[in-house]
Parts: structure tokens; sequence; C-alpha cells
């Protein structure tokens, strides 16, 4: 058989072999457009899609920083940050609207000393963080405080993965200020109204049995309830590595990208938008709502059994929310619908999926125990947290179609003829070549 009779047999498997980027939504969640080895068709697409957006920023859709230097990565560093910009920007034009409407009932959003002290712990700690990941990945050294000491100076020197960090950060303190405000305004603007027809939706579900019935079985032993409380807590540790990972990343443009865009879109939309159309408190505090009879009193009742015993964090942590919904300290904000837990992870999950598929199976691991532990702890119904599920993964495909137009790449800019390529691939390689 001919060199050129081979090419065209395997272009044409090519053609006739529909593919699912796994790493766009797990485990093949939603389809990816066919791949085109010469990438002609999704840059034309992408082009005609995008176009208004791109010229709105100034950017012509080229691969990589215009300039080269300190300069090259100042520009390229803005370039990432400016989706998230424009999110920050939304929040804010919303956030005023609402103060407008309802000014005795948000609360003013101020920096505080403390906030900006979080932050440059947060920004020590992405350094740690990344500089440890290189360490331990690509060395052995004899001296390990030594090597690490050398790893963050290298980081530091870094100009381009320093300004994604800080920036990122930066547009997180204003962000999450924005976010907290509204949340806690949320009951004066939407009083709970929910609960009973999240009950309900609950027992259609599942049959006519609530979802912590069925979990009875084993959520009767206090190992299992302390086991779910130490996974909701590991949750917040969990984010937080995500987000610095990719903050201070510059290895995957794309994926990074489409991780805090995600990130950012599901706090805002999710934590705010849909929470205020599905205002709710949850089935913890089903009884404190005058709803009639409480179907929820024998789980809450096997949990302040088990609290006694162990101390379980959210019974403590429940407690401290219902004051400041009280007034009787701090305000914190309630809000069960949808679920921000299960949503962070599930798309914690589908960003490790595109960068390690073994890191992916155990974190979508850990989303299912977080899914778990929201209903057996009493925090959520179990359509709060399917409701997430399927926003988030809404969320994530269209922000991967967004990050590959706004970063101007296709999944592999050199495909080689007759190889099935995955996208995961290149940017499994990209992420490990940009710790190194």
């Amino acid at each position: 058989m001919s060199i050129d009779s081979s090419a065209q047999t395997a272009t044409g498997r090519m053609r006739r072999t529909e593919r699912r980027a796994l790493d766009s939504t797990g485990f093949g969640l939603l389809p990816c457009p066919r791949f085109d080895p010469a990438g002609a068709r999704d840059r034309e697409r992408r082009s005609s899609r995008h176009a208004w957006l791109l010229r709105a920023f100034g950017r012509s859709g080229a691969v990589g920083p215009r300039s080269t230097g300190l300069r090259g990565s100042v520009e390229a560093a803005l370039h990432s940050a400016l989706p998230i910009a424009a999110i920050l920007a939304v929040q804010f034009g919303t956030y005023s609207l609402v103060s407008f409407f309802y000014p005795s009932r948000v609360l003013p959003v101020g920096v505080s000393s403390d906030m900006v002290a979080f932050v440059a712990v947060c920004l020590m700690l992405g350094v740690l963080f990344t500089g440890l990941c290189r360490m331990l990945r690509f060395t052995r050294p004899k001296s390990p405080v030594r090597e690490l000491a050398a790893q963050m100076s290298a980081i530091l020197f870094d100009a381009h993965r320093l300004l994604n960090g800080v920036l990122t950060l930066a547009l997180l303190v204003p962000f999450m200020a924005m976010f907290a405000a509204i949340k806690v305004s949320l009951p004066m603007i939407a009083p709970f109204a929910w609960d009973a027809t999240l009950t309900d939706w609950d027992r259609a579900l599942f049959f006519g049995w609530l979802p912590y019935e069925v979990l009875q079985p084993i959520l009767r032993y206090p190992a299992v309830i302390l086991a779910l409380d130490w996974a909701y807590k590991l949750w917040f540790l969990l984010l937080w590595i995500a987000l610095l990972g990719f903050g201070f990343t510059r290895s995957v443009p794309v994926l990074r990208t489409r991780f805090l865009v995600s990130f950012f879109l599901a706090w805002f939309l999710l934590g705010n938008g849909l929470a205020v159309l599905l205002s709710s408190a949850g089935p913890c505090f089903y009884g404190l709502l005058d709803l009639g009879p409480d179907p929820y009193q024998p789980l809450m009742a096997h949990l302040r059994e088990v609290d006694r015993a162990v101390p379980i964090s959210a019974l403590q942590i429940q407690a401290l929310l219902w004051s400041g919904y009280l007034g009787t300290s701090d305000a914190l904000g309630i809000s069960a619908a949808p679920s921000l837990h299960n949503a962070m992870s599930l798309l914690m999950a589908l960003a490790a999926w595109a960068v390690d598929r073994r890191l992916g199976l155990a974190l979508y691991a850990f989303a299912a125990v977080t899914f778990l532990a929201s209903i057996g702890l009493g925090w959520h119904y179990a359509v709060d947290g399917l409701i997430a599920f399927a926003a988030t993964a809404a969320i994530w495909n269209l922000a991967g179609r967004f990050a590959n137009s706004w970063e101007g790449r296709d999944h592999d800019p050199h495909p080689r003829a007759g190889r099935t390529t995955e996208p995961g691939d290149l940017a499994r390689s990209q992420f490990r070549q940009g710790l190194a």
C-alpha cells in the first residue's frame, strides 16, 4: 500500500469517528465538535462566533503574547484576567441595582485589613504550593528546604506566573465581598419560600422517601457522620488548592481560563442569581420556618445525639448561621438551593480530569461523598445538588468554548495524520511541563 493511500485511509477513519472530548466535561457528558486536523473549521467558527468580544477587548485571536519579555508577560496576564474582570463588572452592576432598589436590605461592601492580610497569605501559599509541586514531581533533592527555596525564588522571578496569581487574587477580593453582601441580604430580598416545594421534589424523586431516609442504613453509624463532616470541611482546602493552582499556572492558558471563568460564573449565577429564584434555608432549618410538621426532625435529632458523643462541626456552624439570621450575631448568609458545595466539587473534578485522570477519578469520588454529606448533615435537599451539577456542567461546557476562542488555540496545534488525539492529552502534557 502506498504512503498516499495509507494517509488517505487514516484521514478518512478520523473523519468517520465521532469524538467526544473527555477533558471538556469529564466522562464525555457533553459532545464537543468533531476533531479537525487542519483546525480551519474550528478557527472559522470561533472567529465568527466571538468576533465582537475579541474586537471589544482588542484581541485578534493570535496565539501567544504580542510582545516578549516582561512586557509580553504583563500583556498575557492582563489578557487572561479580562474575562474575570468582565464578570466582576457584571456583578458590580448587579450589586448596584440591588442596592438601589433595596437600599435598606443590602449590606455595604468594604475591604477590611483582615481581607487584605488573607489575600497576602493566599499569595504566599500559592507560591509555596507551586514550588512544592515542582520539587516533588521533578526532583529528589538532598536538601528539600534549600530546593524548595530555590523553586519559590524561580516562581517569584517568573513575571507571567506571578502576575497571573496576583491578578486572580486581586479580582477575587471584591468579587467575594459583593457575593457575600448579596448572599447575606437574600432572606430580606426574597424570603425563604421554596423549602416545602424542594422537599416535595425530593419525595417525588425518591419514590415517596426523603433522601436521608434512603441513606439511614449508613447514617446510623456515628463514624459515617464524622467522616462526612470531615469531608465537608476538606472541601474548603481542596477548593483553595484548585484556585491557587490554576491561578498561578501559565502552562495551560485555555484550561486555566476555562476553570477560572467557570469558577466565577458559578458563584455569581448560582450563588446569587439562582439563590434568589430558589430562596430556601435547607433541611436543617426546616423546623424553624413554621412550615408545619418537620419531616427532618429525626435526622437532626440523630445528628444531635451523635454530637453529644463526638463533636459535629456542621451543627455548630448551623447554629451560628441561624443566630446571624435572627440578628443576635454577625450575619453570614443562609442559602440552600442551589448547592455551591456540590457545584464546586464537580467543577474541581472536571478540571482535575483534564490534568490527570487518576486525580480526576479521585475528585469525582469526592464530589459523590460531598453530595451524600450535604444530605446526611442536613445542609441541602437532594435536588439542590442535582440542580448545581446540571448548571455547573453547562457552565463548564460554555466556558470551554469561550476559552478556546479567547486564547486563540486549538486543542492540538500540530496533529499528525492518522493519529487519534484527545484534547486532554495536550492539556496534561502542558500542565506537567509548566511545573518543570
